[in-house]
């Protein structure tokens, strides 16, 4: 299914028969109450210790794992974690390593690499979530990165389903036309020497969180080539995406101005179209002034969306 057919279709499309619920407003259906753990600390597959804290309603009917993009703490996703759990769904947001809470050293560089978070961290999440909550449908959601991840890693078959938020290719050249050499510079020059020089990339640049070296030179990497991923990497995605048993849905928004919809359709190729489901939103849609690439968390701005986001995904958990 291409983004043009889906776009025509309303959300309802998406969602029915299992969950009907699906407009802004869903005053009628019975919210619950939500507790927030303190930060709780779990492994990684290579046993380095990250930190997450769980978003748990009194009775959950399903576990979901919330990933974040690159330089975000998990904190700034806590609004839409606990509009989740309200929905009875127990979250789980976290920080990858050298990041947030899994930070260990506050005025240290860390080591650790996109792979690192992508192979290491994400599943080891992932496993943490399933043990916590072994018999409850198991659900993700990943922002950019978050989202990138989740297609390369074979936990992704543990999920019902997976919702891609933003998740796109960083190639330079998907940028818009006006912040290309924008991004050109900061790709080829700021990134990779701030990362060399000082073994992290200060936070203050405008990037979010500081940011490894390992990861922030990865990254810069990956954003000069048109292909995004290495050929191994985009081999071992599309192995894992082959045997997908679960439907993933993408959705892009027209304003971004970091993952724009041509990118986060350069990405969702890689996804069997019988299990993509692609739908890109404006703001119009939502009633706002913008979205841009971070604003959908934001209730203000995100939260006439993410009904239709939590239904899609509860729609597949209940068949």
């Amino acid at each position: 299914m291409n983004a043009t057919s889906l776009n025509a279709q309303p959300w309802s499309a998406l969602v029915r028969p299992a969950i009907t619920d699906t407009t802004a407003t869903v005053s009628h259906r019975k919210y619950e109450p939500v507790r927030i753990s303190e930060p709780e600390t779990f492994s990684a597959l290579d046993g380095t210790s990250l930190r997450g804290v769980w978003h748990r309603p009194e009775q959950p009917r399903y576990v979901t794992v919330l990933s974040s993009a690159t330089a975000v703490p998990q904190s700034y996703y806590h609004p839409f974690a606990s509009f989740l759990a309200a929905r009875a769904h127990a979250v789980l947001t976290w920080d990858y390593r050298g990041i947030g809470l899994s930070r260990r050293r506050r005025w240290a560089p860390e080591a650790a690499t996109m792979d690192d978070w992508t192979d290491r961290d994400l599943p080891g999440a992932i496993r943490y979530a399933r043990a916590a909550f072994p018999d409850l449908p198991l659900l993700l959601v990943g922002h950019s990165l978050g989202g990138q991840g989740m297609l390369l890693t074979p936990r992704l078959h543990d999920a019902e389903a997976s919702l891609l938020i933003a998740s796109g290719s960083g190639f330079w050249g998907h940028a818009l036309p006006h912040l290309q050499q924008k991004r050109r510079l900061q790709f080829n020059v700021l990134l990779p020497g701030f990362g060399r020089a000082l073994g992290y990339v200060p936070g203050w640049m405008g990037i979010g969180e500081d940011l490894p070296g390992g990861v922030a030179v990865q990254w810069s990497r990956r954003c000069r080539t048109p292909a995004y991923f290495e050929a191994e990497r985009e081999a071992m995605a599309r192995d894992n995406l082959g045997r997908l048993g679960r439907d993933v849905l993408s959705v892009s928004f027209s304003d971004d101005d970091y993952i724009p919809p041509v990118a986060v359709e350069a990405l969702s190729r890689l996804v069997p179209d019988h299990r993509l489901a692609l739908r890109t939103v404006t703001p119009t849609e939502l009633g706002v002034p913008a979205i841009g690439h971070f604003k959908v968390f934001r209730e203000k701005v995100g939260g006439a969306l993410w009904p239709q986001l939590a239904a899609w995904l509860e729609a597949r958990a209940s068949r």
